[in-house]
């Protein structure tokens, strides 16, 4: 297993994640294919992820065979095993 995350950026988080995979897949967040916003909607994990949301979330979902984890605290852990 990955993990990766900045929690002290303002980026969006939908951005910490392509950075996390594309570090696991050892390629450019530009290189990464199929682009994440294919596969999920990174303007919706962007909202639930919101400095002003009171509700802790964590949100999984499965990119290209890798088990991909956003944690409350915007940490993206990589699982690879089945």
């Amino acid at each position: 297993m990955t993990e990766s995350g900045n929690t002290t950026t303002d980026q969006p988080v939908s951005n910490t994640v392509v950075e996390a995979i594309a570090d696991h897949r050892g390629v450019p967040p530009l290189e990464l294919d199929p682009p994440l916003h294919t596969v999920i909607d990174c303007d919706a994990l962007d909202q639930l992820y919101r400095h002003d949301t009171a509700t802790p979330v964590t949100v999984s979902f499965t990119y290209e065979g890798l088990d991909v984890t956003v944690h409350p605290d915007t940490t993206v852990s990589i699982n690879t095993d089945p």
